[in-house]
């Protein structure tokens, strides 16, 4: 298996995942299943996959549990069979992932991708300093309701706001993996000059970008945000599925973070890179 084919890597992953429901399975034992760093492994999943290693795991093993119920095995049993630890921690993640309880499921049941690239750019950057937002825990990758250009959230209104001082624009990007769930936290927020922390607002984080050599990736403007949104989420799909897996120069670097900027009507998606 290609090691830099993130989409091949992911889905041997997904695989192994299916085959080992029963199995005690983490986000950092993935990672470390298949060479990658924490951070990059659930970055990538994500992608991939739309939603965490965690939440997928969770989706299959209640997908099977329901088939068990249906073929005639307990309610309790399925949960237990299919990696929860107790009754109440199935009934509970049951009837958030469906919205009604098992039993009730089981009686229901008785009775009856737009991406426009316009170029991509091996640049080298500086570390920068990012103020902003942080949505921790679980969160559905809903670009149009997370990141700053969908809010239209006004950062010149911080102090902490530089003028004329970076091109980059507002940013955004999913960091803090968990280790065991593999949740990322969505960052949005400004690039700024200041580390000073009694500078931060209230409410705000700060993340530091590491310097080194990115691959940026043009997104062309869309009619509405709802499309940038798409634009956005389907060209972070192609960087790891195809263009990675197609390059015969770069590879993904480890050292460094993956994230977005937006400025104006185009956002620029930056891949960290080193060469093979």
């Amino acid at each position: 298996m290609n090691k830099n084919n993130s989409l091949e890597v992911i889905e041997d992953c997904t695989t192994y995942i299916k085959n080992h429901l029963q199995d005690t399975l983490t986000a950092e034992a993935l990672a470390s299943r298949y060479g990658y760093s924490l951070y990059h492994f659930c970055h990538i999943f994500k992608i991939c996959c739309d939603m965490s290693p965690g939440k997928y795991i969770r989706l299959l093993r209640l997908e099977k549990a329901k088939k068990d119920i249906l073929s005639g095995m307990s309610i309790t049993q399925a949960g237990f069979d299919n990696g929860f630890e107790t009754s109440s921690g199935f009934s509970k993640a049951f009837r958030k992932e469906y919205g009604i309880s098992a039993r009730e499921y089981l009686k229901q049941n008785k009775e009856s991708e737009v991406l426009i690239m316009l170029h991509v750019e091996i640049k080298t950057l500086q570390s920068q300093t990012a103020l902003g937002y942080e949505i921790p825990g679980e969160y559905d990758s809903d670009y149009s309701k997370s990141g700053a250009y969908w809010n239209h959230i006004n950062f010149k209104e911080y102090p902490a706001y530089p003028e004329g001082i970076h091109d980059y624009g507002e940013v955004g990007l999913w960091t803090h993996p968990d280790h065991i769930s593999g949740e990322l936290h969505y960052f949005f927020g400004f690039l700024t000059d200041s580390t000073d922390s009694t500078e931060i607002p209230d409410g705000f984080h700060k993340v530091d970008i590491p310097a080194g050599r990115y691959a940026v990736f043009t997104i062309k403007s869309q009619e509405t945000p709802e499309k940038m949104a798409d634009a956005v989420r389907d060209g972070w799909r192609y960087v790891f599925t195809e263009w990675l897996c197609t390059q015969k120069e770069y590879k993904i670097s480890h050292q460094g973070m993956c994230f977005e900027c937006y400025q104006g009507e185009e956002a620029y998606l930056y891949l960290p890179v080193i060469d093979l």
